[in-house]
């Protein structure tokens, strides 16, 4: 942020499994929620359109330890109910791999919304390198999603 910047995120509360907030600046403004329960652009607390996105939307229920044990006692139970793919796992997708793509299209809606024309938008998203053994609905999202982000911008450049 330059002298006269403002900052606005959306963070998950570290007691449902979210990260502690480590930047404290009068000028950064953090929504402590739960992304998925956001509906709108007009549900975050950004007062105005803004320049640059940054998205970086991570399935955090997965990396905490507590979470971990809850999911697999989910896991087991469910299992023994309706066979091995009856797992519920993250933001409650059926799959993990869902889950982390229900993050991505909210961060993406979320953003669009409230991104200036002319701005930028970062995201993080990942292809998972199973080359030929990836499963092919996978392989069609992110065709459609790379689709999807070539036709809303004038220019992009993919990073690593």
């Amino acid at each position: 942020l330059g002298p006269m910047g403002h900052g606005y995120g959306v963070t998950l509360p570290y007691q449902a499994g979210g990260f502690p907030m480590l930047l404290h600046d009068h000028r950064f403004h953090i929504q402590v929620c739960n992304l998925m329960e956001l509906q709108t652009p007009k549900d975050l607390e950004c007062p105005e359109p803004v320049d640059v996105i940054m998205a970086d939307a991570q399935d955090l229920s997965k990396k905490n330890p507590t979470n971990q044990r809850e999911a697999k006692k989910k896991s087991k139970a469910a299992r023994s109910k309706q066979g091995p793919e009856a797992e519920t796992v993250g933001v409650g997708a059926a799959c993990g791999p869902l889950g982390i793509w229900a993050l991505t299209f909210q961060e993406i809606m979320l953003g669009l919304g409230m991104l200036k024309a002319g701005g930028t938008f970062f995201f993080r998203f990942g292809w998972r390198g199973r080359g030929v053994q990836e499963e092919h609905w996978y392989r069609e999202a992110i065709m459609r999603l790379l689709g999807l982000v070539l036709n809303s911008f004038d220019k992009v450049i993919p990073f690593k």
